[in-house]
């Protein structure tokens, strides 16, 4: 009976710790309630972003490395194996294609994640300096005497304490709490709505007592102008003057919400000025949004090796009906797609297949012994980068044009011209066509 109750209060505890862990705040909105937090999410989003852009910005190595490959196996006949060069030359459209959207996806990413990332980060630099000063205030401190003409020399001067050494210690353990939720605030999802601060200095009361202020100590309290309502702790001689320490500066918090307007109310605040706090962190709270939203999208994943990632580009369809079928763009994209793609199994193999029977093939075509004058001994699996594709291909054609200038040469060479007779006169044209030899290879009759 001891153990089942321990167990059942152990199993209560584990409930409880959960039911806890799920209350603990994990969104911006509901973490955000002072300057550190607000630092401390947005350089939590700022270090997302990165860490998202530089994997999304990441170049696809295998496609650059195909690319390089069908292009030099293009112009190649493998050795009297032209099947490899037609299939190198069917790929090159869609390789191209997946290869300049990528560089295009690639601006556009830097393009509108950059500015968002720099935003998070100078916001968040922002708030953890107002959270390094917000608590700076005047501390209480006595003047030790009770007459102004007798206070000895620096006691009247104003005292300041409260500054933080790291702003984001203060609420390190709450944002820690939420570590889970970390990979999701740099989202479209999370930044939907959450504060930032603002700083400015207290406004002094024009018609009452407050502090900081000027008083006199009364039983350990130093009091405003001498009234027990507006008072500061302070331990002294009774009747001294003191000054009643208190906060010298506020934190007015900034709401950004793209909930009811998309711009976070930047259109509303009228004309745009840099140096208006709501205008520069509403317009940072798009940056932020744009680089979220364009962050979340996919990377494309064309993976040169696999065949459907051809077959589903239009590109390779349409290539592959012209090359290997006479057909149409039209015709190969519509009424006779299933003809393509029985083309396609035919020259290209299966999926599982198809690394095996073309880019393996492709890999192992010879490249000719001398590149633009250099002597090297390659094949097109050694071949990465466009560059070297490149000199490749024109080696090809330099090799060509010569072979068919060589035979061509050759063929000239060994042309006689056939020595012509002179043409006969009337007379001697009359006596062949009378001739016995006319007659009989051309049946002509004697005169």
């Amino acid at each position: 009976m001891r153990t089942a109750s321990a167990a059942i209060i152990a199993m209560s505890l584990i409930a409880a710790q959960a039911i806890n862990s799920n209350s603990e705040p994990h969104d911006p909105e509901q973490i955000i309630n002072e300057p550190c937090e607000a630092a401390a999410v947005l350089t939590t989003i700022a270090h997302n972003m990165q860490a998202t852009l530089s994997q999304q910005l990441t170049s696809n190595k295998q496609l650059h490395k195909r690319l390089a490959q069908a292009t030099a196996a293009a112009n190649s006949n493998n050795g009297g194996e032209p099947s490899i060069a037609k299939a190198a030359i069917a790929l090159l459209p869609s390789l191209a294609k997946a290869h300049a959207a990528e560089a295009e996806q690639r601006l556009t990413k830097s393009k509108t994640a950059l500015p968002g990332l720099v935003a998070a980060a100078n916001v968040s630099g922002q708030q953890a300096a107002i959270a390094t000063i917000a608590d700076v205030k005047v501390k209480s401190t006595t003047l030790g005497n009770a007459g102004i003409a007798s206070v000895t020399a620096s006691k009247a001067n104003l005292q300041f304490e409260g500054a933080a050494s790291n702003g984001f210690a203060k609420f390190h353990s709450k944002i820690h709490r939420a570590k889970a939720a970390y990979a999701t605030w740099a989202t479209p999802a999370k930044l939907g709505k959450y504060k930032v601060f603002t700083i400015k200095t207290a406004s002094a009361s024009t018609t009452s007592d407050a502090a900081p202020g000027v008083g006199d100590i009364n039983s350990d309290q130093c009091r405003v102008r001498q009234q027990t309502v507006t008072q500061a702790p302070l331990t002294g001689t009774n009747n001294h003057l003191c000054v009643a320490g208190g906060a010298v500066l506020t934190t007015p918090a900034v709401t950004l919400d793209a909930t009811t307007t998309p711009d976070y109310g930047l259109a509303a605040e009228g004309d745009y000025k840099a140096d208006n706090p709501q205008h520069s962190l509403k317009q940072a709270a798009i940056n932020i949004m744009q680089a979220a939203t364009e962050l979340d999208k996919p990377a494309s994943a064309f993976d040169p090796d696999k065949l459907s990632s051809y077959i589903g580009d239009d590109t390779f369809l349409a290539t592959v009906g012209y090359i290997y079928g006479k057909l149409t763009p039209e015709q190969s994209t519509g009424t006779a797609k299933p003809r393509v793609l029985e083309l396609i199994t035919t020259h290209f193999g299966t999926e599982d297949k198809f690394k095996e029977k073309i880019w393996d093939a492709i890999e192992k075509i010879k490249v000719s012994k001398n590149v633009l004058g250099a002597r090297i001994d390659l094949t097109i699996k050694d071949v990465s980068d466009m560059a070297t594709a490149q000199q490749i291909s024109l080696q090809q054609l330099i090799d060509s044009k010569q072979k068919t200038m060589c035979e061509a040469t050759k063929a000239e060479g060994n042309t006689t011209d056939k020595a012509t007779e002179p043409p006969k006169t009337a007379d001697e044209f009359k006596k062949h066509l009378t001739e016995k030899p006319c007659k009989d290879e051309k049946g002509c009759d004697f005169d």
